[in-house]
């Protein structure tokens, strides 16, 4: 039977959601926000970020630090099927605990996956 306890309270920790909102406001950012999943030692953020200006340079700082430098993956959300700009979005090297984006349209979401 205690066992079977240990078993389910190491379950319950392998999973954790968290939230963040506007934990930091870097020039031209109106607002951001975040959803930071972990399961065991990995860690998936995904942010949403609400800018007042396009096509700008911006640094963006994570919600919790990663172990390594972790992928990073952005849409922007604001574009339409006409618009070439799109082509223009880069992405900097991602360090542990920000990366830079270039190039995006007022409102963008990134997804960023590594090591906890």
């Amino acid at each position: 039977m205690i066992g079977i306890l240990y078993k389910i309270r190491s379950l319950e920790n392998l999973f954790k959601v968290k939230k963040y909102r506007n934990w930091a406001l870097p020039n031209n950012i109106n607002e951001i926000s975040a959803t930071v999943y972990k399961i065991g030692s990995f860690k998936i953020s995904i942010l949403t970020v609400a800018t007042s200006e396009n096509s700008g340079k911006i640094e963006i700082p994570f919600p919790e630090q990663y172990s390594a430098n972790p992928f990073i993956s952005v849409t922007d959300n604001d574009l339409n099927s006409n618009n070439l700009a799109y082509s223009n979005i880069s992405i900097g090297w991602a360090s542990h605990s920000s990366v830079t984006i270039k190039g995006y349209t007022d409102t963008f979401k990134l997804i960023v996956i590594g090591d906890d």
